[in-house]
């Protein structure tokens, strides 16, 4: 997991998170892999959380590698359920 010590992210400002999980979720909603674009993208606690479901484990670490590049300055936590 990508993590930064919470007193930097005073330095990430309101308007940069919420840009980050707006694009985050933009990079998952035009995936050409179509059950990525199912899952949701929420800042919450210092992090941008990955949630929802696939069906295997190659498309959960896709998702996480899509979100990957806006989670630089925060957290990333991939919470991305794979079904049996």
């Amino acid at each position: 997991m990508l993590k930064i010590a919470r007193e930097d992210l005073s330095e990430v400002s309101s308007s940069k998170v919420h840009e980050a999980e707006r694009l985050a979720q933009a990079a998952l909603a035009t995936s050409s892999q179509f059950e990525l674009r199912e899952l949701s993208v929420q800042y919450d606690d210092s992090q941008l959380l990955i949630t929802g479901r696939v069906h295997c484990f190659y498309h959960k670490q896709l998702a996480q590698e899509t979100v990957r590049p806006y989670a630089q300055e925060m957290g990333m936590v991939n919470q991305v359920q794979v079904l049996p």
